[in-house]
C-alpha cells in the first residue's frame, strides 16, 4: 500500500503563533543563530520554524524516509536513521551543536540513555539539551487506571510506541542518574476535556476524586526540560506544578429558530464538577429574526445537578425572563419536554433544584414565552456540580424504572380508561342502587303501618264482635253452593 504524508498524522505537526505546544515552547528556548541537531524530527515542524523565525541552522534524523522528505527543504541536513541503533557521534561526525533537541522521542527507546551518552559528545561547550516528555502522573491516566482501563491509542500519552513513562520526579532522576543537570522545567498543562482520556472523575468516590484532582502536576501533559551534561550524577529536584486543577463538564444551549436545532446555533461553556455554586454563561447567535425556542443541555454525562436560577438578558443586561429555586422544579420542569432528566424541587426555603441527570444526552426546553425571546441576548445558568458517586445508585435504580415505564405506558393508558368507564358504570350502579334502598325504605314504612293497622283492627272490639258472624256466614255459603266474594 501505498503511504502518503498525511498518513503520519501523529507526527505530521506544526507550530501555530500564539499556541502553548511542547513544540513552541522549545522553540522560544532555542537561541536566535543556533545550531542545533534535531533528533526524531518527524517531518520537519521544528526546523521550518527555526529557520525561518530564528535563522537557526538545522539538522535532523527521522525513520521515515517519507517524513525526510518533507523535511530536508528546511534543514541543512536530514538522516534517515533508527536512533535506537544509530551511532550518533560517526553519523553526525565533524558536527557539534549549541542544542541537541529530544522533542516527544525519549519515551519511545528502550534505552534512551544511549541516546543521552551519544548527546555528550555532540554537544558544544555550554550547549543545551532540550527535551519533552508526556505525563504519566496526568489525572485522566490515572482516573482511567483506577477504573480498570489502560488503553492504547495511535498518538497522545498512551501512543502505542511508547516504551518508557515519566513523572516530573522519575524524569528528573532518570535525567541525574546519566549525569545530567536539569536547568529548567516547564510544562504544558491540558484540561482533562480537551485530553483523550474520558473518565468520568464523579464516578469515583468523592475523596478519591478531589485527592487525584489535588496531586501535584494532576493536569500537567507533558514535562519540557533543559539540561546540561555534568561530570557526576545530580538530583534534579524541581517543584510540582501546584495550580489547582479541576474535573470539568461541558454544558451546551441550542436555540431554535422555527425548523428545529442546528449545530451553527449551538454555544457551549464549561462548568466545575465539585463546586457547589456556578454562573454558566451563553451568548445567543446574531439573527435578525427572534429566537422560537431555547434547549439547554445542563452537561455531557449522567449525574446530579444543582439548579439555583436561569436568567435571559438582553444586550443592555436587562431581564426578559427568569427562574429560580424557590419558584420550585416543578414550575420550570413539569410542563415543557425535556430528556433523561428527574428532578425534586427543593425541600427547604431557597435550597436548589435537585436534576439527576439519567443518560449520555439530558436536556430540556425551557418554558420561555415566544414574546421574551424578542431581544435575547445571552443565556445565563446559575448552578451546582456535587462530586459525588451516589447519582449512580440513583440511576442504577431511575433507569430500569422509567424504561418499564415505557413499557407499561400504553397499559397504563388503556387500564386508565377501563377505569374512567367502570366509574361511570359505577356511577350509574349506585345511582340505581339508591333508588332501589330508597323504594325499599319506603316499603318498609308502608308494611309497617299496614302492620300496624290490621294489628289494630284485629284488636278493634267490632273486629272480635262480628268474628263469629263472619265464620259462620262463611259456612252457609258453602252449603248453599255460593263462592265467597273476595274484594
Amino acid at each position: 500500500m501505498t503511504q502518503t504524508i498525511t498518513d503520519l498524522h501523529v507526527y505530521l505537526r506544526s507550530i501555530r503563533e500564539g499556541e502553548r505546544t511542547s513544540l513552541s515552547v522549545l522553540a522560544g528556548l532555542t537561541p536566535a543563530g543556533a545550531t542545533v541537531l534535531d533528533l526524531g524530527c518527524g517531518s520537519g515542524a521544528l526546523g521550518q520554524h527555526l529557520r525561518e523565525t530564528r535563522q537557526c541552522t538545522v539538522d535532523g534524523l527521522t525513520w521515515s524516509e517519507l517524513e525526510a522528505a518533507h523535511a530536508r527543504p528546511h534543514y541543512r541536513r536530514v538522516v534517515v536513521a533508527n536512533l535506537e541503533t544509530c551511532n550518533l557521534p560517526e553519523t553526525f561526525e565533524h558536527n557539534t551543536y549549541d542544542i541537541i533537541v529530544c522533542a516527544d522521542v525519549l519515551e519511545h527507546l528502550s534505552a534512551p540513555e544511549r541516546v543521552l551518552d551519544a548527546c555528550r559528545l555532540l554537544l558544544k561547550g555550554g550547549g543545551q539539551l532540550l527535551t519533552s516528555v508526556p505525563n504519566a502522573g496526568y489525572a485522566g491516566l490515572i482516573a482511567e487506571l483506577l477504573q480498570g482501563e489502560f488503553r492504547y491509542r495511535e498518538e497522545g500519552l498512551l501512543d502505542r510506541t511508547h516504551l518508557r513513562f515519566f513523572t516530573r520526579r522519575s524524569l528528573g532522576r532518570f535525567l541525574g542518574e546519566h549525569r545530567w543537570a536539569l536547568r529548567e522545567l516547564d510544562t504544558i498543562r491540558r484540561e482533562l476535556p480537551d485530553s483523550e482520556f474520558k473518565a468520568r472523575f464523579d464516578d469515583l468516590p468523592p475523596p478519591v476524586a478531589r485527592y487525584l484532582l489535588a496531586a501535584p502536576d494532576a493536569l500537567t501533559y507533558q514535562f519540557i526540560g533543559v539540561a546540561q551534561p555534568v561530570d557526576e550524577p545530580v538530583a534534579n529536584d524541581f517543584a510540582a506544578d501546584d495550580a489547582p486543577a479541576a474535573a470539568l463538564f461541558t454544558a451546551q444551549l441550542y436555540v431554535g429558530y422555527g425548523q428545529g436545532f442546528a449545530e451553527q446555533d449551538k454555544r457551549s461553556a464549561t462548568g466545575v464538577m465539585g463546586q457547589a455554586r456556578q454562573t454558566l454563561r451563553f451568548t445567543l447567535p446574531e439573527r435578525a429574526t427572534a429566537p422560537t425556542t431555547i434547549r439547554l443541555d445542563p452537561a455531557d454525562r449522567p449525574g446530579f445537578l444543582h439548579l439555583h436560577r436561569l436568567r435571559l438578558l438582553d444586550a443592555q443586561g436587562g431581564t426578559l425572563w427568569q427562574w429560580a429555586s424557590e419558584d420550585g422544579a416543578g414550575a420550570l420542569l413539569a410542563n415543557t419536554r425535556l430528556q433523561s432528566i428527574v428532578w425534586q424541587g427543593p425541600l427547604p426555603a431557597s435550597s436548589p433544584a435537585l436534576l439527576l441527570l439519567t443518560g449520555e444526552d439530558p436536556w430540556l426546553e425551557l418554558p420561555i414565552p415566544a414574546a421574551q425571546l424578542v431581544g435575547a441576548a445571552r443565556l445565563e445558568v446559575e448552578l451546582g456540580w456535587p462530586m459525588s458517586a451516589d447519582y449512580l445508585a440513583l440511576s442504577a435504580t431511575v433507569q430500569p424504572l422509567l424504561a418499564r415505564l415505557g413499557l407499561l405506558e400504553p397499559q397504563l393508558q388503556h387500564s386508565l380508561a377501563q377505569a374512567a368507564l367502570l366509574q361511570d358504570q359505577s356511577a350509574s350502579f349506585r345511582q340505581q342502587a339508591d333508588q332501589w334502598q330508597r323504594e325499599a325504605t319506603r316499603l318498609r314504612h308502608e308494611l309497617r303501618g299496614l302492620s300496624e293497622h290490621l294489628t289494630a283492627i284485629e284488636n278493634s272490639t267490632i273486629f272480635r264482635a262480628t268474628r263469629p258472624l263472619v265464620t259462620a256466614k262463611m259456612q252457609f255459603d258453602r252449603l248453599l253452593g255460593r263462592t265467597p266474594k273476595h274484594l
